[in-house]
């Protein structure tokens, strides 16, 4: 579902710096950068929900 390259990178961020990022990037208007942080945001929740990040 998800490339090593999107878990890593998810394991890398909390929630709250993602969240930021996505905050900032859409008052800016980069919908690329507010796409990005979605697929990592739901990256971060699927590896929690397989126990595989606290």
């Amino acid at each position: 579902m998800f490339t090593s390259d999107v878990l890593d990178r998810a394991k890398r961020y909390t929630l709250a710096a993602l969240y930021s990022i996505r905050a900032d990037s859409l008052r800016h208007g980069n919908r690329y950068l507010v796409a990005d942080c979605d697929l990592h945001i739901e990256a971060r929740y699927y590896l929690i929900a397989h126990g595989l990040l606290a």
